[in-house]
């Protein structure tokens, strides 16, 4: 539970500090603006998930927040957490591992502190219950590994158009499957992932 933890400790920080830090990533249009970008509405999951990048995926948990749907937005912070984290195992660029607190102070820069306080509980209501946490874990397993471009994560987000990839971005002989365990062993703390 550490690692997610370390995530609503940012989402605490995001109430009082400006984001200015962060606001490398995602660049150019606002990929958690919910009126203007594709994947963003609060909506079931589904297999096309898995080609959503994280911005989009925050993006629908702010949506969710919005709608006040926070059961739902849990599950677009678990499924953008562990993408996220599967991503900056995927890219050679150290500064990718800053992009966890970043994609999710920006998501929730604009909410208002109710808002984000009962985020927060929420996310420790179902991702800190050992009940319902293997649920969880399991839906995010059903949408399955990411499958799109980790451009957004690259050079602090300056490479976030996909398909700009530089040559030695990705990690040659990346392991997606032992990637995809780790994120789900290391982001969520899911119990006996295996697939």
């Amino acid at each position: 539970m550490r690692t997610i933890f370390m995530i609503l400790a940012a989402v605490v920080l995001a109430r009082s500090l400006p984001f200015g830090a962060f606001a490398a990533y995602g660049e150019g249009p606002d990929p958690t603006d919910p009126a203007g970008n594709p994947g963003t509405a609060c909506e079931k999951p589904s297999a096309a998930w898995n080609t959503r990048t994280p911005p989009e995926l925050y993006g629908g948990m702010v949506s969710c927040i919005e709608g006040n749907d926070y059961d739902s937005a849990v599950f677009f912070f678990a499924v953008a957490g562990a993408y996220t984290y599967y991503d900056t195992l995927r890219v050679t660029d150290g500064s990718a591992r800053s992009a966890q607190t970043g994609l999710l102070q920006k998501a929730v820069a604009d909410l208002d502190r109710t808002k984000r306080d009962t985020l927060m509980d929420a996310i420790q209501r179902h991702l800190g219950n050992a009940d319902l946490l293997p649920e969880i874990c399991a839906e995010v397993a059903r949408v399955g590994a990411p499958k799109y471009d980790p451009a957004y994560i690259l050079r602090g987000g300056t490479a976030a158009a996909p398909g700009n990839l530089a040559e030695g971005d990705l990690v040659r002989g990346f392991d997606s499957r032992n990637g995809w365990k780790n994120a789900m062993n290391g982001y969520l703390h899911c119990p006996s992932f295996e697939k």
